[in-house]
């Protein structure tokens, strides 16, 4: 009977144990994301980052690109009929609009229109169309500059300022999209992957070396995404951008190494580096909070 006591109380104990793990674990790397790297620490609720809280609509869009639908959502604040500005935010690798919503809100809570939206095949439990093997970072750049285009003509921001924000690789993308275009008044980067092209080069010794599907952060991609990556030169594709640009990094960030956003930060023109102390790959609380106001004073400057 003792021994049997102390058997149960070990069980006990180990599953406590697993308990206590795991609570920290969720602490530790938020509760967002898909698949291994569930880094992604996000506020699930709008954040007040100005005197007071504007009422605001939700809308629904879709745009297609090759046959396939992106949708998304835009939050607009019903104080005015007309806007001078809106800002479209970019989701990361396998990290859904769904972890960009809250931020929307709260800038369309701010007075500042926002809308998110979903790149084909860029997560598991994408809102739109596309398979995630087929999704590439020109798809992606595809998407977005497409749901730039249908923005301004149909949701009425036609003579309106746009702003892009992305974070991790839909910073990347956002950098890439901005710079082939002239009509972007600035850009607010938080994280982003400009480390994707590096490691394709040393995850496979050659093209000829990658596979067909290879599973990463918990989302299959296909061998066009990293071949597409291997032979792409990222410094160079971003700079001639001449608009203003904030880039947000962690000093604890697990994923993108900070050589590369230094670097980002040199190439640009005009740009500023923020580091967030103790941030990992993903901001909330009081971080996301101060990111999100610096984000809108800098938009109503520029």
């Amino acid at each position: 009977m003792k021994t049997r006591r102390i058997v149960l109380k070990v069980i006990i104990g180990i599953a406590a144990a697993l308990v206590l793990f795991a609570i920290w674990c969720v602490w530790q790397l938020g509760t967002n994301g898909v698949g291994p790297l569930r880094m992604l620490a996000v506020n699930r609720s709008p954040v007040q980052l100005a005197e007071s809280m504007q009422e605001f609509r939700e809308e629904e869009f879709s745009v297609l690109v090759d046959g396939e639908h992106v949708n998304g959502l835009l939050y607009v604040p019903t104080s005015e009929s007309e806007h001078s500005s809106v800002i479209i935010i970019s989701h990361g690798f396998n990290s859904p609009a769904d972890t960009m919503k809250a931020k929307a809100k709260s800038f369309a809570a701010a007075g500042i229109p926002a809308l998110v939206f979903d790149f084909r095949g860029g997560s598991t439990i994408s809102m739109s169309d596309g398979q995630s093997e087929n999704m590439t970072i020109s798809s992606e750049v595809a998407d977005l500059n497409a749901v730039i285009d249908h923005i301004k003509i149909s949701g009425g921001f036609e003579n309106s300022d746009i702003y892009l924000m992305g974070e991790s690789m839909g910073g990347l993308v956002t950098a890439l999209t901005a710079s082939k275009r002239t009509d972007i008044s600035a850009l607010m980067l938080c994280f982003p992957a400009f480390h994707c092209a590096d490691t394709a080069r040393t995850s496979f010794a050659s093209k000829d070396e990658i596979p067909s599907v290879v599973s990463a952060m918990g989302m299959n991609v296909g061998r066009n995404y990293w071949a597409e990556l291997y032979d792409m030169d990222l410094y160079k594709e971003i700079e001639e951008t001449e608009i203003p640009i904030l880039i947000f990094y962690g000093t604890k960030d697990p994923a993108v190494p900070a050589q590369y956003i230094e670097k980002a930060n040199e190439t640009y023109r005009q740009s500023e580096l923020f580091i967030i102390e103790g941030a990992g790959h993903g901001f909330s609380g009081d971080d996301e909070k101060s990111v999100l106001k610096t984000c809108l004073e800098f938009m109503r400057v520029h």
